[in-house]
This record gives C-alpha cells, structure tokens and sequence, in this order.
C-alpha cells in the first residue's frame, strides 16, 4: 500500500490494467483538488 499524500500535494496519476487487459490511466484535472475513486470486490455485489 502507498503512503498517504501530505496536505496540498499534488493528485498522483494512477496507472493500471482493466480486465480486458488494456492500459487505464486516472488522473486529475489541472487545477481539480479531489479525485474520487470508487470500487467494489465483485463477490459483495450478490450477483
């Protein structure tokens, strides 16, 4: 796990792989201060 950003840093640009094994980047807009990102394990979905 990363460490935790320090008050007024700068978002990090996040990279990985989807499921479908193409390349995802998430970043933040200029100027934006909150980026949220949500996921959820597929086995609590009930489904």
């Amino acid at each position: 796990m990363g460490e935790a950003l320090e008050k007024g840093a700068d978002l990090p640009r996040l990279e990985g792989v989807n499921q479908d094994g193409e390349e995802v980047v998430i970043e933040a807009a200029e100027g934006h201060e909150w980026l949220l990102i949500f996921t959820y394990p597929k086995a609590l979905t009930g489904g």
